[in-house]
C-alpha cells in the first residue's frame, strides 16, 4: 500500500475511534452526549465504504472470491465475538433469564422483529448492529456484481436513492405505525441502511484509486457538518415527541459520508495523526463488544450509576478491549488471512498452469 493510501486508512481509523468514543460516552451516561449513540451510524457509513471497496477490488466476483471475502470477514470478526459470547453466557447465568437474548446475539438476529429482542439487556442488545452488518456481508456481494456493470455515477446514484427511499419509508412508519418504529429502527432497512451511503461513495471515490476527489473547499465543511448533525440529533432526542430515533440517522450519516469523502480526498488529515484516536479506532470493534458489559458489571458491583462508577467501567472496558484485540483478534486474524492468502496463491498457480501454452511435438 502506498504512503498516500496509508494516510487515508489512518484517517478513517481515527474516525472509527471518534465513533466508538461517542458510543461509549453515551452508554457511560455522560451528560448531553446521548446523541453519541448515533456513532453507530458513523460505523455503518464507514463499513459500507470499506466493504464495498473490497468487493469492487475482487471483481469479477465469482463463488471462490465470495468464499475468500466471507473467510476474511470471519477471521476478522468471529474470534473476538466468540470470546464475548462466552462472557455474555456468564452474564446470562447471573441474570438467570437471558438465554433467549444470548441465542439472538449468537445467531446474528438481534436486529430482527423477534419477540423480546428489544427488551434484552444492553450487553446483549448491542449486537443488533453487528447482526445488521453480518447480513449485509451475505447479501451485498450479489448486488455489487450487478452495480459493477453500471458506470460509477449510476451505481452510486442507485445506492443513494436506495438510502433516501428507505428513509422515506421510515418516516411513514414512524408517523403511521409508532408501535413498529422501535423494531424498524434496528431492522436492516432502518438505521443500518446508512451502509448504502458508504457503499455509494465507494463507487465514486475508491480508496486506492485515482478518481475524482472532493474539492478542498467542500472538504473543510465536512467536520463542522458532522458536528452540527450530532448537536441537532442530541437536541431532537430531548424533545418529548413520538418515535424519532429511526428518523435521526440522516443528521449523522449524511455528513459522515461527506467527511469520509473529505478524508479520502485530503491526505494527512488530523484524524490520522492523533495516536489516541487511531488506537481507539484499532480496538474499536473489541471495545464496542465489551464496553456495555463492563459498565453493567461495575454498576452491579458498586450498586450505583455515579460518575466515578461509570469512569471505572470505561477503564475496565478499555483494558478488556486491549486484551481482546491483542491476544485474540490480531493473532487469529493474522493466521486466518495468511491461510486464505496461501489458498489464493495455490489456486492462482494452478490456474496459470492450466492456461499456460503447451509445446507439442
Amino acid at each position: 500500500m502506498t504512503r498516500h493510501a496509508s494516510g487515508h486508512v489512518s484517517a478513517l481509523t481515527g474516525l472509527r475511534g471518534v465513533a466508538v468514543g461517542l458510543v461509549v460516552a453515551a452508554h457511560a451516561h455522560v451528560d448531553h452526549l446521548s446523541a453519541g449513540l448515533f456513532g453507530v451510524d458513523v460505523f455503518f457509513v464507514l463499513s459500507g465504504y470499506l466493504i464495498t471497496g473490497v468487493l469492487l477490488s475482487l471483481t469479477p466476483f465469482d463463488g471462490r472470491r465470495w468464499g475468500t471475502f466471507l473467510g476474511r470477514r470471519a477471521a476478522r470478526l468471529l474470534p473476538a465475538l466468540a470470546v464475548t459470547l462466552v462472557a455474555l453466557a456468564g452474564w446470562a447465568l447471573v441474570l438467570g433469564d437471558a438465554g433467549t437474548c444470548l441465542a439472538l446475539a449468537a445467531t446474528h438476529s438481534m436486529d430482527l422483529p423477534i419477540s423480546g429482542a428489544s427488551q434484552c439487556p444492553g450487553p446483549f442488545h448491542i449486537t443488533w448492529s453487528l447482526a445488521a452488518e453480518e447480513q449485509f456481508y451475505l447479501l451485498w456481494p450479489a448486488l455489487v456484481v450487478v452495480l459493477a456493470r453500471l458506470t460509477a455515477r449510476r451505481a452510486a446514484a442507485w445506492c443513494f436513492a436506495g438510502y433516501a427511499g428507505l428513509w422515506a419509508v421510515a418516516e411513514v412508519v414512524a408517523h403511521t405505525a409508532p408501535q413498529a418504529a422501535e423494531w424498524w429502527n434496528y431492522f436492516p432497512t432502518g438505521r443500518p441502511s446508512a451502509l448504502l451511503l458508504g457503499s455509494g461513495l465507494a463507487f465514486l471515490l475508491p480508496l486506492r484509486g485515482h478518481g475524482r476527489r472532493l474539492p478542498p473547499g467542500l472538504s473543510r465543511v465536512a467536520v463542522p457538518a458532522l458536528l452540527v448533525g450530532l448537536v441537532l440529533t442530541g437536541v431532537l432526542l430531548e424533545l418529548p415527541s413520538g418515535p424519532r430515533e429511526v428518523l435521526l440517522g440522516p443528521l449523522v450519516a449524511v455528513p459522515t459520508t461527506l467527511l469520509v469523502a473529505a478524508l479520502v480526498s485530503v491526505p494527512g488529515h488530523g484524524l490520522g495523526r492523533s495516536r489516541a484516536l487511531v488506537w481507539l479506532g484499532e480496538v474499536s470493534y473489541c471495545l464496542y463488544l465489551v464496553h456495555v458489559l463492563a459498565l453493567h458489571l461495575v454498576r452491579r458491583v458498586q450498586g450505583d450509576d455515579a460518575l466515578l462508577t461509570n469512569a471505572a467501567g470505561v477503564v475496565l472496558a478499555l483494558l478488556g478491549a486491549w486484551a481482546l484485540h491483542r491476544w485474540v483478534e490480531q493473532p487469529v486474524r493474522t493466521l486466518g488471512y495468511a491461510w486464505l492468502n496461501r489458498r489464493e496463491a495455490v489456486h492462482n498457480a494452478r490456474t496459470d498452469d492450466l492456461q499456460a501454452p503447451t509445446l507439442v511435438g
